[in-house]
């Protein structure tokens, strides 16, 4: 999530991934073609919430296509005023632009992390088309 001037961005992402301890980095992509970009490349911070398996409703929120989703403040914790972050989410990463590189048809963002949070509980995952838990429901 970040915030552009004209108000509160955020995307459902299905790859994030851990990339160096020294300096904290961690990276996922968005598509050429995604509404999305543009805005997220015009800004310095954004946050990850890693969401947890109550929170799928907020998932598919954040996951609708077609153009930038904006939203209200209600379920956001704007962690000091700069970044917003979803709470409840499992961990919480407030991070930094560090790198930006082309990949194919996507761009890969990195990002240096500054400071995160987590607690316990069960994940929030997608795999084969459909959401999933690591516990049994």
């Amino acid at each position: 999530m970040f915030v552009p001037e004209d108000g509160l961005l955020g995307v459902t992402i299905n790859s994030f991934a851990s990339v160096s301890l020294e300096p904290p980095l961690v990276l996922f992509s968005l598509a050429q073609d995604s509404q999305m970009l543009e805005p997220l490349l015009e800004q310095e911070r954004f946050g990850i919430s890693v969401l947890g398996s109550d929170q799928q409703r907020l998932s598919e929120q954040f996951a609708f296509e077609g153009h930038p989703r904006k939203y209200d403040k209600a379920d956001i914790d704007m962690d000091s005023g700069q970044t917003p972050l979803l709470v409840g989410a499992l961990a919480v990463l407030d991070c930094r632009v560090w790198q930006v590189v082309e990949g194919g048809d996507h761009q890969i963002i990195l990002g240096e992390v500054e400071s995160f949070e987590f607690r316990e509980g069960d994940p929030l995952l997608y795999f084969q088309g459909r959401y999933a838990w690591l516990n049994s429901r």
